[in-house]
């Protein structure tokens, strides 16, 4: 069994999430085989500075010894479920964050596997306040929430269980990877929703020149055939 180690993460931001319905990949082979895979999906977005990102790195070093005593793998950055969220930008070379709202921070990348979009969930999704006492149990349960309660989405705060584990892809053939399988997801507040501000048109266009309200050109804007910028001088 693959060496792995539970943790809860807690106050960090959802993105990405495919969590009340698996999502879809398709996976080609060497010999052109194709399979399908379904998933339950997040990304945990994690400050730089916080103390968990510590706990996360030490759970990953944990399990790369337990499944490699003799001689744990260096495992390259893109098959560790602990990223950045920066990337290079191959124009300039500079820092630039990955999407929106991963500037300045890191993410863990969840996933955890079905055979078939109609197996119940998996993953338990629980409101942040509990609920009434339950008369059979004399316990106050958290409310499972659904997607139409508008509580998870990219942008919001959760807690969250996570199951960080080693697979060893010599078994298989394939690569060695460190993964995060996603346990549960509790709402902890609402957060702003990634993608959700609106493009100021006002400021981000320019009045088009020489466009009559009719939508015809009065003729006083650049002729087909002409160098119009300094992008055309640079194609000649």
């Amino acid at each position: 069994m693959a060496a792995n180690i539970e943790l809860t993460l807690k106050d960090v931001m959802l993105s990405f999430p495919s969590l009340f319905s698996p999502k879809k990949s398709e996976f080609k082979d060497a010999q052109g085989n194709v399979t399908h895979t379904f998933s339950y999906e997040c990304n945990l977005i994690i400050d730089r500075d916080d103390p968990q990102v510590e706990t996360v790195k030490k759970a990953i070093r944990t399990v790369l010894s337990e499944e490699w005593p003799n001689s744990p793998p260096t495992i390259p950055a893109d098959r560790r479920c602990l990223r950045s969220g920066m990337v290079e930008d191959p124009d300039t070379g500079e820092q630039k964050a990955r999407w929106d709202g991963y500037d300045g921070k890191v993410f863990v990348s969840c996933r955890r596997k079905v055979q078939s979009p109609h197996e119940p969930n998996p993953v338990q999704i629980i409101d942040g306040i509990r609920g009434p006492v339950d008369p059979e149990t004399g316990k106050r349960p958290y409310p499972r929430l659904k997607e139409s309660d508008g509580k998870i989405y990219a942008g919001a705060k959760v807690n969250a269980i996570i199951r960080i584990y080693a697979y060893n892809g010599a078994k298989d053939g394939n690569p060695h990877r460190i993964n995060a399988s996603i346990e549960a997801v509790q709402f902890a507040g609402h957060g702003e929703k990634f993608g959700a501000k609106p493009v100021d048109v006002d400021s981000a266009f320019d009045e088009v020149e020489g466009l009559m309200e009719d939508g015809f050109s009065d003729g006083s804007g650049a002729q087909q055939g002409q160098s119009n910028s300094a992008i055309d001088d640079e194609l000649l």
